[in-house]
């Protein structure tokens, strides 16, 4: 799905048609059995809705008695992912598989420079086999606040490989491009100094994007968003399905195709750890202090696939064939989602306009 009110996610889902409807069953053992056994919808949405039912039948059946079982706190936020819990900005890993959480790691304390800010969680791939036994099994992707990207062992914590991103832009933030394929590093926005306004230096430079390849881990490239290239109205960019979605302050979304763009404007392909030298600066790629430097270089803006102005809560885009659900930029229509075809922009259907009180 794509949603864009900042940000933006693609995903596409084959439409797959549900079980015929039949009286609904209520007893989870029956449901966990038929499941198990492959008698179920394949649409995800109607398995998870599914799965959502059996468990909040569990919980609230009469008689229901819970046990107190583990407890712990943290200061910092607590994350959950695929059967690990995560505390103390990811330094700490629980298993919550077994029947009271036990520790699979504890990497040493990090000082605040250090700490881990957003992470990834990659599945180890089942149709290729790498180099190194420890990634196939699952990881972590981990970026620090100084900058280092690194790949961790998500049953250890053990170091697979770490990647120096630069010593000239912030980064911030992680996010998949294609899920346990290619993933992108956002940087923090670009804000212009007072002393550069003072003296009527313009900064045109948004933020910076580096892309890379999970299995195994490479770079494709590091590139800039430009106002003078995207528009001074450009407030956020992210990557997703090979399209680069870039958001307006106009409540407007753009997509572009990542692929052309790496084919039209990338200046030289980059390998880590091999010694590079672009426009007189040399160094080892993903080490300090060269880090990953700018090799695409996105001179003139690339053709649009898509356009679309919104009035709330952005865009969402998904299904087969593509479709996309928003809601047309005026205050009559506040309230209102439409259901349309991105080949042509027809509306599916007047019934599947869905309105809501707000």
């Amino acid at each position: 799905m794509v949603s864009t009110s900042s940000s933006m996610c693609l995903e596409r889902s084959p439409v797959v048609r549900p079980l015929a409807a039949t009286a609904r069953i209520n007893n989870a053992c029956v449901l966990l059995g038929f499941r198990s056994a492959g008698v179920t919808s394949h649409d995800f949405g109607t398995l998870l809705g599914g799965n959502l039912r059996i468990l909040k039948n569990i919980i609230l059946q009469d008689g229901a008695e819970f046990t107190k079982v583990w407890t712990k706190s943290s200061k910092s936020i607590i994350s959950y992912e695929s059967g690990r819990i995560y505390f103390e900005n990811y330094r700490c890993s629980y298993t919550s598989l077994t029947p009271q959480p036990q520790l699979l790691y504890e990497m040493p304390k990090r000082s605040k420079a250090e700490k881990i800010e957003d992470s990834l969680l990659c599945q180890c791939p089942i149709d290729k086999v790498l180099p190194w036994a420890l990634e196939q099994k699952p990881s972590l992707l981990a970026l620090t606040a100084n900058n280092w990207l690194y790949h961790l062992s998500a049953d250890t914590g053990e170091t697979l490989h770490r990647v120096y991103l630069s010593s000239h832009f912030k980064f911030r933030s992680l996010g998949w491009d294609v899920s346990q394929e290619t993933f992108y590093v956002k940087s923090i926005q670009h804000k212009q100094t007072p002393l550069a306004r003072q003296a009527g230096v313009e900064n045109n430079v948004l933020m910076h994007l580096a892309i890379f390849k999970v299995f195994p881990l490479d770079v494709i490239g590091l590139l800039e968003i430009n106002k003078k290239v995207f528009g001074k109205s450009v407030v956020d960019v992210i990557l997703s399905q090979g399209v680069l979605a870039v958001s307006h302050s106009s409540k407007c979304v753009k997509l572009y195709s990542f692929e052309y763009i790496v084919k039209k404007f990338r200046t030289k392909k980059l390998v880590l750890g091999q010694e590079c030298d672009l426009y007189g600066a040399g160094g080892i790629v993903g080490d300090t202090p060269y880090g990953i430097p700018v090799n695409i270089h996105i001179k003139e803006c690339p053709p649009a696939l898509f356009e679309m102005s919104y009035l709330d809560n952005g865009i969402q885009i998904g299904g087969h064939p593509w479709h996309y659900i928003y809601t047309p930029n005026h205050k009559r229509h506040r309230g209102t989602h439409h259901i349309c075809s991105i080949s042509d922009g027809a509306l599916v259907s007047k019934e599947w306009c869905a309105e809501y009180e707000l």
